[in-house]
Formats: C-alpha cells, sequence, structure tokens
C-alpha cells in the first residue's frame, strides 16, 4: 500500500515500466461490458484508437437492481485490459446525523465580538441566523482514538456565506498549526492533516455572511486521502442569513 505522495509516484513510474516491457502499449483487442446479462458496451482498441479511448460507462441507479447484480467485462484479441468498478450514492433526507466511530467530527459555529479590542468568541444555537456582513467563526472538534494518518478535511461553505482568507506570510513562515494545510475554496474549506494523534483537537476557520435567506450546510467530512473509506463526517447544520439593519 502507498502511504505519501512520494511513494503514489514512484508507483506510478513503476506502472509505466511494467506497461512498457509487457508490450501493453501495443494492443488489438476487443473489450465488452455486460451488466447482468445485458451488453452496454463493446469497443476494439489497437495501438492508433487507444489515445483516443474512453472506457468510463456509468450506470444510474434504475439500471441497478435490488440485491446482487453481475459486471462482466471480456477481452478478444491481444492486450491486458485493467479495470476498476465503483459504486457513489448519497444519503436521502434532511438533517442528517453525524457518523460514529473511532473518529468523530463535532462542527460549531460562533459569532465573533470585540470588547475593548478583544475578540471573544460567542457560541451559536442549531439554526443561528446571523445577519449580512457579520462574520462567524466555524469550529470542527475531531475526536479520535488512535493515530490516522493523510486525513482530508473538506467543510463545506453554506450557499449564501463567503470564506474570510487567511495569510500566512511569504512562503507561508508564519504557519503555527497542528495541521498541514489549509485551503480556502468558493464552496469549501479545506484541511490536510499529516496526522492526528489520539484525542481531541479542533481547527476553526471564519466565513461571512453575505446573502439572506434560509441554507442547509452539508456535513464536514473527513476522509484518508489513499483509503476514502477510512473517515467520518460532521451532522448536517441548518442558518439563516438576514438583512442588516440600517
Amino acid at each position: 500500500w502507498w502511504t505519501s505522495t512520494r511513494q503514489t509516484a514512484m508507483a506510478v513510474y513503476a506502472l509505466t515500466d511494467y506497461l512498457e516491457r509487457t508490450d501493453a502499449l501495443n494492443p488489438d483487442m476487443t473489450v465488452s461490458l455486460t451488466l447482468n446479462g445485458r451488453e452496454v458496451y463493446s469497443e476494439k482498441i489497437t495501438r492508433e484508437s487507444w489515445p483516443r479511448f474512453d472506457g468510463v460507462r456509468n450506470f444510474a441507479a434504475a439500471e441497478i437492481k435490488p440485491g446482487e447484480n453481475e459486471i462482466v467485462i471480456e477481452k478478444k484479441g491481444a492486450g491486458s485490459p485493467t479495470y476498476t468498478v465503483g459504486l457513489r450514492y448519497h444519503a436521502a433526507g434532511e438533517n442528517l446525523p453525524a457518523s460514529k466511530g473511532g473518529l468523530t467530527i463535532e462542527r460549531a459555529y460562533h459569532a465573533i465580538e470585540r470588547r475593548e479590542g478583544e475578540r471573544l468568541l460567542r457560541r451559536l444555537p442549531e439554526g443561528f441566523t446571523a445577519v449580512s456582513g457579520q462574520e462567524i467563526e466555524v469550529t470542527l472538534a475531531f475526536t479520535a482514538d488512535r493515530e490516522y494518518e493523510w486525513l482530508m478535511v473538506e467543510a463545506p461553505l453554506p450557499a449564501g456565506f463567503e470564506p474570510v482568507r487567511e495569510y500566512w506570510g511569504f512562503w507561508g513562515w508564519n504557519w503555527n498549526y497542528w495541521y498541514s494545510t489549509k485551503e480556502f475554496h468558493d464552496e469549501r474549506v479545506s484541511i490536510g492533516m499529516r496526522s492526528i494523534p489520539p484525542g481531541v483537537h479542533t481547527a476553526s476557520y471564519t466565513m461571512r455572511a453575505e446573502t439572506p435567506g434560509d441554507y442547509h450546510v452539508l456535513p464536514a467530512r473527513a476522509f484518508n486521502m489513499y483509503f476514502p473509506e477510512v473517515g467520518a463526517h460532521s451532522a448536517e447544520s441548518r442558518v439563516k442569513v438576514g438583512e442588516m439593519k440600517r
């Protein structure tokens, strides 16, 4: 198993050498795909055509029957096809609860208040209402029963909010957080962790209310970059944004 980005790169180099030495770059084969006895795809692949080959086939939920399903990939001719089968799904409903397990995430919101030059945080209840222009600090609390490595955290932003970006100086010389990196996107904040030791650890960021409305906030989730099935997610949240009083 690959335990770092560098090792992953070396594995890609090795696979490239393997393809060259096994003559896998000179295919002359026909590949077909059957789902539950029904052929849904067939294509002839040659040295000239494989650079344009797009073998991705997606199936809608309606094409998958309840219970056991059979996918058959067949090859005729010279070549060594490789394949991956994946399943993506989402949980229906609202007010999704937090996941349970060895790693858990709790998300909390705080109003930022300043008194006599001091920055204070006031915990906000679930479903709170912010005012356009108000800054809210979001705190993610991670509880780990053991050490976890190579975690990526993605914390969605409510649709009516914008992230307040942080700057750490030239080449990040002012970085002093326990985690490895923090990135700000239009719709989420991403936090990378080389490792997280057992115990409770927190990470925070600030967002600014912009557009009035009533918003769902999808759960914040953490996943291992090399084993995505290892991870956790917080509960879903609801927030509101009201007009600024003038």
